[in-house]
């Protein structure tokens, strides 16, 4: 799989029109760009670089195709895109060993060990790192050698093996001293002083850290001399020295702002250290100086952090007015953060299905010129066409049922949420904001959050409880009547001997008849429409739902495979949830509306705590 994840983007290469040429020069060139974009953490950037190299004419040149796709892995690694870096960092490592790429090979290595660590596979990242050690030691570069030491001092304490961090640290900061690299070195000293910052050794972490500051002093390195106050500040803060410890943060500001580095990190601390002080006024102050740097860098997570410290401000203050501003930001940001993974969950569906098209096209292919070739010796190797035969008709049914499988699975995730509701809902909620209403929008906000929260959650789940399912189905149902303004109104009834806290099911069952009724029940009828769901049991075993809506009533004619009760079917069917020869669904008269039945086998889980 690996290597043929590097094949694959070979041949994408070799495809490419209007190649150009590239000597020599062009490439150490490039090799030097994405090199500096790597190191000031530009992975945006960096992405679109690489992306751009591997579309050029390159495949001539393997190893440079390689590393091109490293820095692809790095910019994935920086984006914490971790299981898609591992990927290619297992793919340039194999070609780095194969080709003897050592230096390469190493820095994919530990990367490769700290991408497992992210993942919590500590086992499987420590191999990793001493096998980059061991590369490195075998190459013979004291600066890779290092990097690794410092690379296993971090995986260790991730693992929470402080001593053991402890000991790789000092053995690079060893290794730097003998070489006289007096920047790497500030870098490692600085590291040593979290290191024991974090054990609890205050003495040894104020020596390592003022020690960092000298040198980074002496090698006029601005860089490492503002996080040099950071850290000291935060010590300092640590040891209740609150004064100090605001004047490294005001150094460390100081020193970003006059060098137009991008770093929120002080002006964080400082923020956090008035707000534990009660200095609501100062610390807002620095909040909002680190809004701007944040939303610049797009860390929508610390953007969350920041307004929700700003609210609990405004509240403690009793300034209700900007309270209730914070609180419209914050619900913006989580609709901004719930769409742009909508976004992203429907890129990833369609390059699903367009690897899945691929595969079978492939495979239909490669069947068909098996049978060819083999068709040519029928006489002479009859059993064998005869075993080759059965063997084929397995794959395809296998294959067939997979394809079948994961088709639904892609149905039903769009049905969950489809892409013009949710822009029409936004509409929706802009027409609120535009009429001069914005805590009716603001409620809007809030509850069109919870059902996309709720549709994401219950994606990834094979079973949910009734009444997560029956909440998700409330929030739907309020959301549409805002859409439609008040168009329809529903009931919801739930038989008293249920348990419905502690009722499994699959999630969505009720959603898309629901969504039926609305969307097409309901058009251009002149009336108010009523939808009513009701869920009853039959025995202790057997539990009924019923959704009854006025509207237009159904027809027949409709192609039942678009119609939601063919994906209702197919899940309980898969699931083994439900009776799939109890469905049933009728029209009620021309403009009486439509019933929807089906029943489903009870299936309880004790464990769950009631949440009624």
């Amino acid at each position: 799989m690996q290597r043929c994840l590097l094949c694959f983007f070979v041949l994408l290469t070799a495809c490419t029109q209007k190649r150009v040429l590239i000597d020599e020069k062009v490439k150490k060139h490039y090799l030097e760009r994405l090199y500096k974009m790597d190191i000031k953490s530009s992975p945006p950037e960096l992405f679109r670089l690489t992306d751009s190299l591997l579309n050029s004419s390159i495949k001539s040149d393997s190893v440079f195709l390689t590393k091109v796709i490293y820095y692809k892995a790095r910019s994935l690694f920086s984006q914490q895109k971790t299981k898609e870096a591992i990927h290619f960092f297992e793919s340039v490592n194999s070609f780095f060993e194969i080709n003897k790429v050592y230096d390469f090979k190493v820095k994919s290595g530990l990367y490769l060990a700290m991408c497992y660590a992210d993942l919590g596979a500590y086992t499987q990242a420590n191999i990793t790192g001493v096998q980059a050690k061991n590369d490195a030691i075998k190459f013979g570069d004291f600066n890779l050698i290092s990097s690794t030491l410092e690379s296993l001092s971090y995986l260790a304490f991730k693992n929470h093996n402080h001593e053991m961090a402890l000991s790789y640290m000092h053995e690079a900061e060893a290794y730097y001293r003998q070489q006289k690299k007096m920047i790497k070195l500030s870098t490692t000293l600085n590291n040593l002083g979290i290191l024991y910052r974090n054990m609890r050794n205050p003495e040894k972490a104020q020596h390592y850290q003022e020690e960092a500051l000298q040198l980074n002093l002496e090698n006029e390195d601005v860089l490492g001399i503002a996080k040099s106050y950071s850290n000291l500040g935060l010590l300092a803060e640590e040891q209740g020295k609150d004064k100090i410890a605001i004047d490294y943060y005001l150094k460390a500001i100081k020193i970003n702002t006059d060098n137009d580095f991008i770093s929120s990190s002080p002006i964080l601390n400082i923020a956090s250290l008035y707000f534990k002080r009660k200095n609501y006024a100062q610390a807002t102050s620095f909040y909002t100086k680190a809004i701007d740097i944040l939303k610049d860098k797009k860390d929508h997570n610390k953007l969350k952090e920041v307004y929700n410290v700003l609210f609990n401000i405004s509240t403690m203050t009793t300034d209700l007015l900007k309270a209730q501003y914070y609180k419209s930001i914050l619900e913006s940001l989580e609709s901004e953060i719930a769409l742009n993974n909508a976004i992203e969950r429907n890129m990833m569906l369609e390059k699903q299905e367009e690897l899945l098209k691929q595969k079978l096209a492939l495979e239909t292919k490669q069947t068909n010129d098996k049978i060819t070739r083999f068709s040519l010796f029928i006489v002479l190797i009859l059993l064998l066409m005869i075993i080759f035969y059965f063997t084929q008709r397995f794959r395809t049914i296998r294959f067939i049922h997979e394809r079948n499988t994961m088709d639904l699975e892609l149905k039903v995730l769009r049905s969950q949420m489809n892409p013009h509701f949710i822009f029409n809902t936004l509409t929706s909620i802009q027409n609120q904001m535009l009429s001069n209403d914005p805590l009716a929008a603001a409620h809007s906000i809030s509850q069109f959050s919870k059902l996309i929260r709720q549709n994401f959650e219950f994606t990834s789940k094979n079973e949910i409880i009734l009444t997560e399912d029956i909440d998700a189905l409330k929030n739907y149902l309020a959301t549409q009547q805002m859409r439609y303004d008040q168009k329809f109104s529903y009931t919801i009834t739930i038989d008293e001997t249920i348990r419905s806290s502690k009722l499994l099911m699959p999630p969505m069952l009720l959603q898309p008849f629901v969504e039926n009724a609305i969307e097409h029940g309901f058009k251009n009828i002149p009336y108010k429409g009523i939808i009513d769901v009701s869920i009853k049991k039959l025995t202790p075993y057997l539990i009924q739902f019923s959704i009854i809506d006025n509207g237009v009533g159904y027809s027949p004619k409709l192609d039942s495979s678009l119609h939601a009760i063919d994906v209702i079917k197919k899940r309980l069917r898969l699931n083994e949830a439900g009776d799939e020869d109890s469905f049933q669904i009728k029209s009620l008269g021309i403009n009486k509306g439509t019933q929807v039945m089906f029943n489903l086998f009870t299936k309880f889980n004790e464990n769950i705590n009631n949440r009624r």
